[in-house]
């Protein structure tokens, strides 16, 4: 007998053979092609179903995106640029976003995805409510968290333009949605002093409108006053009837001298004297008619000397009211073009570059590439397991592999 020692089992090198791989695919091409077609088959029938059923109920609905665009104007260190110094640069800073060096953009993006705007879209459209009857207890949480899963802004610093999306199973309640995002946005720039100076030109607008009817109204009021008593002013009728009565009592005053002095020599029943005192009597009348305000005399009318203090302060506070209203008027005239010159100089922030509009196709899913993936998937899982399987089989076939894969069993344990 020989000393030498007994060598173990020699095991072939392994070594990737393309052929046997090819060799193996050829194996198992049965059950490749049979998983592979199932499955491709299986997609198409659950991408078909999907796609006709209710989307409100269907696994995988059809979703359309509708966007907007805004396109940002640059600051350029005028009036507006002096009012992001206020609120908006808290804004800003707060949000984390450096408005000097970016733009509006980042602030337009954080925006969107605020928290007040999410509410707001929340409420509006009906999330929110539709948790509160599902009683659910963090309803404001998963509201917002159900919006801003259907928000995507866009910045595109290069073109300076911000787009805003926004999907949904609904393609009209997208479009509304976006819409009212860029609402949103613009009416938050207004109260965060961006767009101050539109808002107040606005706000001028508007109180010169008031104005004007206020003036209206008074203007009207003071000559329905001066047609109804005749006057132009209270002080100019005071006048004239202190003048008509003065000259009353004066002719009263000389009509009684007179018969005082053709009473001495004349009779009693005198024809003239008697015609003196008519005359007289006639003038008494008269001074007490002016003094009440009845003369029939006068074309114009008379006032009452106890009305006139009363119709004084009447006409005075009427002609007050015009004055102050016409004043108001010329300063805010003077402030809205004013306000009209510092608008034509400076730029909005944004302008509305395009609309959403209600998309006409699906955005996703997109159901021939899902196919795709899923019979791709399949084939090299189906490869795969071929292969497993046949290395398996080989090892149970190979003696020396399974002493190899006890002896590594064992050591591990």
């Amino acid at each position: 007998m020989s000393d030498s020692p007994v060598s173990p089992p020699q095991i072939e090198d392994d070594e990737i053979d393309l052929v046997e791989l090819f060799a193996i695919l050829l194996q198992y091409r049965k059950m490749i092609i049979i998983t592979t077609l199932v499955v491709g088959i299986l997609a198409l029938a659950a991408m078909v179903v999907t796609k006709f059923i209710p989307p409100d109920i269907s696994p995988l609905p059809d979703e359309y995106t509708s966007n907007g665009r805004l396109l940002l104007n640059q600051s350029t260190g005028g009036g507006l640029s002096s009012a992001i110094g206020g609120d908006l640069a808290g804004l800003a800073s707060l949000a984390g976003v450096n408005v000097s060096s970016g733009g509006y953009g980042p602030l337009v993006v954080h925006i969107v995805k605020s928290n007040s705007i999410l509410d707001s879209i929340a409420s509006e459209f009906g999330y929110y409510q539709k948790l509160i009857d599902e009683g659910n207890e963090i309803a404001k949480t998963v509201s917002r968290d159900i919006v801003r899963s259907m928000i995507d802004v866009q910045f595109l610093p290069d073109l300076n333009i911000v787009e805003i999306l926004v999907t949904d199973i609904d393609p009209l309640k997208a479009k509304r949605i976006t819409n009212r995002l860029m609402g949103l946005v613009d009416e938050r720039f207004g109260s965060i002093g961006i767009n101050k100076t539109l808002s107040e030109k606005a706000l001028l607008e508007q109180k010169l409108t008031d104005v004007k009817l206020e003036l209206t109204r008074l203007e009207a009021e003071l000559k329905d006053f001066q047609t109804r008593h005749g006057i132009l002013t209270v002080e100019q009728f005071a006048t004239e009837q202190v003048t008509i009565l003065a000259r009353a009592r004066s002719e009263l005053i000389l009509k009684e001298m007179e018969i005082s002095t053709y009473s001495d020599f004349s009779m009693i029943n005198d024809p003239v004297l008697l015609r003196m005192r008519s005359e007289r009597n006639a003038l008494e009348r008269l001074i007490l008619q002016l003094e009440e305000g009845r003369s029939d005399r006068f074309s114009t009318g008379m006032l009452s000397q106890k009305e006139l203090p009363e119709l004084a302060l009447e006409f005075s506070r009427l002609e007050r009211d015009l004055r102050v209203q016409a004043e108001i008027y010329k300063l805010l005239t003077q402030q809205y073009e004013l306000v009209k010159l510092k608008v034509e100089g400076e730029a909005p922030v944004f302008q509305i570059l395009d609309y959403a509009e209600v998309p006409e196709a699906s955005s996703s899913p997109d159901r021939k590439m899902i196919i795709i993936i899923a019979t791709m998937i399949t084939f090299f899982t189906s490869c795969f397991i071929s292969f497993l399987n046949h290395f398996f089989k080989k090892v149970l076939k190979d003696e020396g592999r399974r002493q190899l894969i006890k002896k590594g069993l064992k050591r591990e344990l």
